[in-house]
C-alpha cells in the first residue's frame, strides 16, 4: 500500500509533465497555391463557409461549366482520410469530376486547413462524421440555387472512406450514392496490422504519447502531439516504409493550407481500435462503390471482404497499387474515370 502512495504521483508526474513531448502550432494565414486556382476550362471555385457545432467551417465549391441543358448540375460533397485536408490532392478530383458536369463540395473537417478550430490537427472520428452531418445539411439547405440538391452523393477517401459510410446510414440516408475509397473499415484490424507494423516497443511508446494526451486533455493542459506519419523507429499515428513515406508527401501542396504540420493530438489512437464504420453497412440503401488498393498494406484486405459480404449489391473497383499510390499518376487519372461514371450514373437514375 506504501509502494502505490508512492508510484502513483511519480505516475501522474510522468504523465503531466514529461517535457520532450512534441507540441502543437498555430494555424498560419499563407496563401498556398491551391487558394488560386478559381477557375478552369471546365469549372468555377468559390469559397464557401457553413457551421460544425459551432465552429466555422471552409469548403471549396466547384461548379462545372457544362451543366444540364435548363437544369442544375447534381453535386458530389468530398472530405479527405486521416489528418489530411482539401489542398492534398482532392482538387484533381473536383476538376475530373467537372469535366463530366458534375459539382464538388470540399471541405476541411474543423481544426484542419482553411478551417477554424483549436488545437490544429485534431483526429476524431466523432468530430469528423458531425463534420459531415454538418457539411451535408448546408449543401442540402443552402446550395439549392447553384446545383441540384436531390442529386447528391458523398465521396471520402481513406478515413473518410468510412465516414461517408456512417453518414449515409444515419443523417444522409437518401444521397444518390456513396464512393468510399481505400477506405478504413473496422478499427479493431487497423489496429491489429498497426501493431504488427510497429512491433511491441514502438507500440508501447504511442499508446504512452495517447495517454498523456487524454490525462492533459482532461485536466485542461496542453496536448500532447506525436508525428502522423514517419519510418520507424519514430512514434507515429502511421508506421511507413521510406517508399511509402515518399508516395505518401507526393499528394501534397508546397505551401500548405492553414499551416498545417504532420503531427497529430496523440489520443486519436485509443479511437481509431473502437471505430468500425463496416457495422453501419446494412443500414445504407444508397449505391456504394468502393475503390480499392490491391496492395494496401494501411486498410486491411480483411475489412473490405466483411463490407462485401454485408454490402452484396457494392460495386468495386481495383487498382493494383498501394494505398497512397491511388493519389498519383497514372492511376488517379483512371480513378477519376471511374468514379466519375459511378456517380454519373446514379445520378441519372434520379
Amino acid at each position: 500500500m506504501r509502494f502505490l502512495w508512492i508510484l502513483i504521483p511519480v505516475l501522474v508526474g510522468v504523465l503531466l509533465f514529461r517535457r520532450e513531448e512534441e507540441v502543437g502550432f498555430d494555424r498560419v494565414a499563407a496563401i498556398p497555391e491551391e487558394s488560386l486556382d478559381l477557375e478552369g476550362p471546365d469549372y468555377t471555385r468559390t469559397t464557401v463557409w457553413f457551421q460544425s457545432q459551432g465552429t466555422a467551417c471552409e469548403a471549396w465549391l466547384y461548379l462545372p461549366k457544362v451543366r444540364p441543358a435548363g437544369g442544375l448540375p447534381p453535386l458530389v460533397v468530398m472530405a479527405h482520410g486521416l489528418g489530411a485536408q482539401k489542398d492534398m490532392a482532392l482538387a484533381q478530383y473536383a476538376r475530373g469530376f467537372a469535366k463530366t458536369g458534375i459539382a464538388s463540395f470540399v471541405f476541411d473537417y474543423r481544426t484542419f486547413g482553411g478551417s477554424d478550430g483549436e488545437p490544429r490537427n485534431w483526429i476524431s472520428p466523432a468530430r469528423h462524421v458531425q463534420d459531415w452531418a454538418a457539411a451535408v445539411s448546408f449543401v442540402w439547405q443552402r446550395l439549392g440555387s447553384v446545383v441540384d440538391t436531390s442529386r447528391v452523393a458523398l465521396w471520402g477517401s481513406s478515413f473518410a472512406g468510412g465516414h461517408v459510410i456512417v453518414t449515409a446510414a444515419t443523417v444522409a440516408k437518401n444521397v444518390s450514392c456513396v464512393v468510399s475509397q481505400i477506405p478504413h473499415l473496422d478499427g479493431k484490424m487497423a489496429m491489429k496490422l498497426a501493431r504488427a507494423r510497429r512491433g511491441t516497443a514502438m507500440m508501447l511508446k504511442v499508446l504512452y504519447a495517447a495517454a498523456r494526451d487524454v490525462v492533459r486533455r482532461a485536466l485542461g493542459m496542453g496536448r500532447v502531439y506525436m508525428s502522423l506519419a514517419a519510418t520507424a523507429p519514430t512514434p507515429a499515428a502511421i508506421t511507413l516504409t521510406e517508399t511509402q513515406l515518399k508516395s505518401y508527401y507526393s499528394k501534397h501542396p508546397k505551401v500548405y493550407l492553414g499551416g498545417w504540420k504532420c503531427k497529430v493530438p496523440a489520443s486519436v489512437l485509443f479511437e481509431i481500435p473502437f471505430y468500425s464504420p463496416v457495422d453501419y453497412l446494412p443500414n445504407v440503401t444508397a449505391p456504394v462503390l468502393f475503390v480499392e488498393a490491391a496492395v494496401d498494406t494501411l486498410c486491411p484486405k480483411e475489412a473490405l471482404e466483411k463490407a462485401r459480404q454485408l454490402a452484396p449489391g457494392a460495386t468495386v473497383k481495383t487498382f493494383g497499387v498501394d494505398h497512397f499510390d491511388i493519389y498519383t499518376k497514372p492511376t488517379i487519372v483512371s480513378v477519376i474515370e471511374e468514379t466519375a461514371a459511378f456517380l454519373n450514373q446514379h445520378f441519372h437514375k434520379k
